[in-house]
């Protein structure tokens, strides 16, 4: 779950507070939150270096809804490979 909020524009605040409060031990919830932060910040890095200036105006607008789109989609895509077996 903190691996995906890294992505997401939830507050990763309440991410970790939650991860806290369900007893996630500490040195798996600061991996997954340096992975996530560090994927997205590298994908919005490669984004606009490959991409350039149109592309800052595309993920001002849009970053949140993908995101949270491809969130939706990954955990869709366990659901319902998890039901099919």
């Amino acid at each position: 779950m903190v691996l995906l909020a890294g992505f997401t524009p939830l507050p990763f605040k309440v991410i970790t507070i939650a991860a806290g409060s369900t007893a996630m031990p500490l040195h798996i919830l600061v991996g997954a939150a340096i992975i996530a932060r560090s994927a997205r910040f590298f994908l919005v890095a490669a984004l606009l270096r490959y991409f350039g200036p149109p592309m800052k105006i595309w993920i001002d607008k849009n970053f949140a809804l993908a995101t949270t789109v491809v969130g939706i989609l990954f955990v869709g895509g366990f659901a319902a490979v998890s039901w099919l077996l």
